[in-house]
């Protein structure tokens, strides 16, 4: 096996090992959602944005990354990666800030759930058993 081959074997591995650690997270998010609401859902969108990040990468530089190379060099090609990348990096850090940072939910007063006294009767239904 060549050094190229073996330097591509790699980065193909890494990139599938960052991919399924960002699906993890958002699977883990969203076992969360019911609890945490908001925040549960900015760490989940965050991981999809960060999951997407090396998929739009391949996309982007497959059908536009030879055009790019030949026209303006290797070194635009290395900064439109760069960007690419980024982009997608700080936004789904940004997410995940934000959902880890954000103020939790406040919880439900009891009171404002509709307590009637029963527990779980519906005061409509009391009512109308009366009648």
């Amino acid at each position: 096996m060549s050094d190229q081959s073996s330097l591509a074997l790699v980065s193909l591995i890494s990139t599938g090992v960052f991919i399924l650690a960002s699906l993890a997270g958002a699977v883990v998010a969203a076992t969360f959602i019911r609890r945490r609401g908001l925040n549960a859902s900015l760490a989940m969108a965050g991981c999809l944005v960060t999951a997407l990040g090396p998929v739009a990468l391949a996309l982007t530089l497959g059908f536009g990354g030879e055009v790019l190379s030949d026209s303006y060099g290797a070194a635009a090609m290395i900064g439109a990666q760069s960007a690419i990348s980024g982009l997608f990096s700080l936004t789904g850090l940004g997410l995940v800030l934000a959902g880890a940072l954000a103020a939790p939910p406040r919880p439900v007063p009891p009171s404002a759930a509709g307590a009637t006294g029963q527990a779980g009767a519906h005061p409509v239904a009391g009512a109308a058993a009366t009648l």
